[in-house]
């Protein structure tokens, strides 16, 4: 249960009309909503048509004129009712009113005196039993208090006792600026009293003229309320003219696509934001952290009391939300977005464990992002683990897979048994496949893999199913590079080359596969690659790379020189990991480089193969 206290110095700003937006907005969200009216002079809570009751209802003033006279406190349900409030998610709207307001409300008002009541009847002790049974009968998930105006003993105990939050309202002006100084210090002054205890101030400056600012009087009076009540930011509600505020319309269900409207919701965010019992909040806080730069993990240049006010959040955090996987997962990435490589380790692990057990399909995505904290660690065994884990989800897809892939290839490890056989590459299609056996072709055991990966994906299957583009593709330039020449031929289609309509790509590597079937050297093949890629504007190292072996095999080496030389350029430009034809392996920039070097070798004469006539991917 998360309290919050709606005040005001002035009247006229807009609180109470706030504060049952903000209340509604709440329940909307499938939220247990209780509204107080602790406005006892002016209560108005029961007047807004949806919270109206069927009859006049006991309240506020009654409970305390019953403990007053008879000593001991009432029940709770006769002083408490449920709204009849159209909602959206299933949640729950109660209200506390003020009290019944017939001919002797005022008489059993003026009859309370609430500095006796605390110096002699223990009404410190009362108003907290009554924080107990809103706790136990009623379980809200926030208690919402509308607090009189003023420097008010009431005032007091909705400010001070009552909350863990205070949204303290205010009309930029000096009457506003002058009351407030005092309240908001005495509020500041309640957790100097009481270590243990801590109030939230949200500063809402309401009813905010909406037009031009060219003097600057409002941004100006804005900056004097921020450093004369200490805070950074204050939340805007605008003046807002319409008819519908006559009849207390509840905005955020009659007219929820209104500006006003959009501005409670902000406002309630900010308010919900300091309740990190509230999950919802929690991981709100933690996803802002995640997407700027300057999170609350990382301000390392601010005060040593904001470093131990970021640690106290996060510790409410996770003392209220131990067992909860996301949560857990986004506390792993703040630590690693902070560079804590073993406390992230051991959040993501946790929140790993947890998702797997209650079958949480996140589970797969939090495996992954434990294994890339453990390939930083070098802990390879348990990157081991959590891809293998990983592995077991069928509705992994093609880009994970290949996330795993890749996350395999940072920490060297080869491919498991059975990887063809794991729930999530079985349920890939044929052409995801290709995606994942690409992905797959860093090295020749895990080339071999991703060769399985197509074979058992149906890939020799004679039927009506026709390969796709990218599926005969990437099986030729896996069969070429595991040295099964004879079926990389089989995978491009010979009709096509024979005619000479093939693309550059299936010409290039059709002659390749030749060239490692027959061992003799495919010149006609490799003079229709020249001419077509003469009319090729490519800047990519693997296409020049391609070029200047071809221009070498057909009789010009000077072509040859020159293409190899660009193709070194533009590695040494853009190094990236990419295809090498002399190794048909993808290849970091150091390896590539290397198959450059030898490629130069054999073109000044030395009797070497390329690397995928060899099946050789050691360096030279």
């Amino acid at each position: 249960m998360h309290t919050v206290t709606f005040y005001s110095f002035k009247g006229g700003v807009g609180r109470t009309l706030a504060m049952v937006n903000v209340g509604v907005e709440l329940a909307n969200s499938g939220k247990k909503v209780l509204m107080v009216d602790f406005d006892l002079e002016a209560p108005g809570i029961d007047t807004f048509a949806e919270l109206r009751p069927s009859s006049p209802n006991a309240g506020i003033v009654d409970y305390v004129t019953h403990y007053v006279s008879h000593g001991t406190t009432p029940d709770l349900k006769p002083f408490v009712y449920q709204a009849d409030v159209p909602l959206r998610h299933g949640g729950t709207v109660w209200v506390m009113p003020a009290g019944r307001r017939d001919a002797t409300y005022g008489a059993r008002l003026a009859s309370i005196d609430w500095q006796d009541l605390y110096s002699n009847r223990d009404g410190f002790l009362l108003l907290e039993d009554l924080k107990l049974r809103w706790a136990e009968e009623l379980k809200p998930d926030y208690v919402l208090v509308d607090s009189r105006t003023g420097h008010t003993e009431v005032g007091g105990i909705c400010t001070r006792q009552l909350p863990d939050t205070v949204a303290v309202f205010f009309v930029p002006n000096e009457q506003n600026l002058s009351g407030l100084s005092g309240v908001v210090q005495a509020i500041r002054d309640e957790e100097k009293r009481n270590p243990g205890r801590k109030i939230n101030l949200e500063f809402v400056a309401s009813n905010v003229p909406n037009l031009d600012d060219e003097e600057e009087i409002l941004q100006s009076m804005l900056r004097r309320f921020s450093r004369t009540l200490g805070y950074d930011k204050a939340t805007t509600i605008e003046r807002y003219d319409s008819l519908h505020l006559l009849n207390q319309s509840i905005f955020v269900t009659s007219r929820p696509q209104s500006r006003l409207s959009k501005q409670y919701r902000r406002l309630l965010q900010q308010i919900v934001e300091h309740n990190l019992e509230d999950r919802e909040a929690a991981l709100r806080v933690l996803s802002r952290s995640l997407s700027v730069r300057d999170s609350w993990l990382h301000r390392e240049h601010r005060s040593s009391k904001s470093r131990v006010d970021v640690s106290s959040q996060l510790q409410t955090i996770l003392r209220h939300h131990q067992d909860d996987p996301e949560i857990l997962w986004a506390t792993g990435m703040l630590f690693r977005q902070q560079g804590k490589v073993a406390e992230s380790a051991s959040f993501l692990d946790l929140a790993a464990t947890l998702a797997c057990q209650k079958q949480d399909p996140r589970a797969a995505r939090y495996l992954l992002e434990a294994a890339d904290v453990h390939v930083m660690s070098g802990d390879l065994e348990s990157v081991s683990e959590d891809l293998l884990k990983t592995l077991q989800s069928a509705n992994l897809g093609a880009a994970q897979v290949c996330r795993v892939i890749s996350l395999a290839r940072q920490a060297d490890l080869p491919p498991w048994s059975g990887f063809s056989e794991t729930p999530a590459v079985k349920a890939l299609s044929l052409e995801e496949r290709a995606e994942v056996a690409e992905a797959a072709s860093f090295s020749r055991e895990w080339q071999n893999a991703g060769l399985e990966v197509l074979e058992k994906g149906g890939l020799h299957e004679v039927g009506s199913k026709k390969w796709s583009v990218s599926v005969c593709h990437q099986s030729s330039l896996l069969s070429i590079g595991a040295g099964k020449f004879e079926m990389a031929v089989e995978a491009i289609n010979k009709s096509e080359i024979q005619s000479g309509t093939a693309d550059i790509a299936e010409t290039f590597n059709y002659a390749m596969a030749e060239w490692g079937l027959r061992r003799e050297l495919p010149i006609t093949l490799m003079q229709r690659v020249v001419d077509m890629g003469k009319s090729q504007q490519r800047k990519d190292a693997n296409f020049e790379q391609c070029m200047a072996l071809a221009y070498f095999l057909t009789g010009h080496p000077n072509a040859a020189d020159e293409r190899l030389q660009r193709a070194k350029q533009l590695a040494s430009e853009i190094p990236v990991n990419q295809f090498s034809c002399w190794s048909y392996l993808n290849r970091d920039p150091d390896q590539f480089r290397a198959d450059l070097v030898e490629m130069e070798q054999f073109f000044a004469g030395k009797e070497i193969l390329p690397r995928f006539m060899t099946n050789s991917v050691s360096e030279p």
